[in-house]
């Protein structure tokens, strides 16, 4: 259970931003022809997909290791 709630912590704290323009309004496109989600920015009309694995930091990965710790028996 806590593992789900750090895994929505962290989608919480993704800064999503459109790489070219660095612009937080975008919209979701379809999905990309490997199956990932795609965007299109609204400012700057470029396509992208967000990769979460960028946004996971090493305060994070700490944070994960001792949850699943925590909840090995």
């Amino acid at each position: 259970m806590a593992l789900f709630f750090f895994i929505e912590e962290v989608k919480k704290t993704m800064c999503s931003t459109c790489p070219q323009c660095d612009s937080k309004s975008y919209k979701r496109n379809g999905y990309t022809r490997h199956g990932k989600q795609n965007h299109r920015c609204l400012d700057c009309g470029r396509q992208f997909s967000l990769e979460p694995d960028e946004f996971v930091t090493i305060d994070h990965n700490e944070l994960l290791t001792n949850i699943i710790a925590e909840e090995q028996p």
